[in-house]
């Protein structure tokens, strides 16, 4: 058995070393929170942060949902008008438009959201604000 130390492999040390990172900031968010909210307000902002989540997954799901059913016969935007005319080609599309709007929203109120709450977001995501 040889005593030499084996070289440690660089990513394996960076991920570790990430990890250690994520989970440090963590306690610290989870120590300033008590200062900044009350236990019923970071339970009501976690669950909203949940809800907004779960919203705009949905809405992303919808949209590439609606996305490849428009794309399944191969037409672009541009042929369509081409080949069946504009008002056609919009109320083809009209369902990928709605679905993006939701998306964008549902994006646009969950950045809001973390922007207001980094704490939250840094106990539940494990991102640094």
């Amino acid at each position: 058995m040889s005593t030499e130390p084996r070289p440690l492999d660089p990513e394996k040390l960076l991920d570790v070393l990430k990890s250690i990172d994520r989970s440090l900031f963590q306690l610290a968010a989870a120590a300033r929170l008590p200062h900044v909210y009350t236990d019923t307000q970071t339970d009501s902002l976690k669950e909203e942060l949940g809800r907004l989540k779960y919203a705009d997954k949905t809405a992303y799901e919808d949209l590439t949902e609606a996305s490849n059913e428009v794309s399944k016969d191969g037409l672009t935007y541009d042929q369509r008008v081409s080949k069946l005319g504009e008002p056609e080609a919009e109320r083809i599309y009209a369902p990928v438009r709605r679905a993006s709007q939701v998306r964008r929203d549902s994006s646009v109120a969950l950045a809001k959201f973390r922007e207001e709450h980094p704490l939250i977001s840094a106990l539940v995501d494990g991102t640094k604000s």
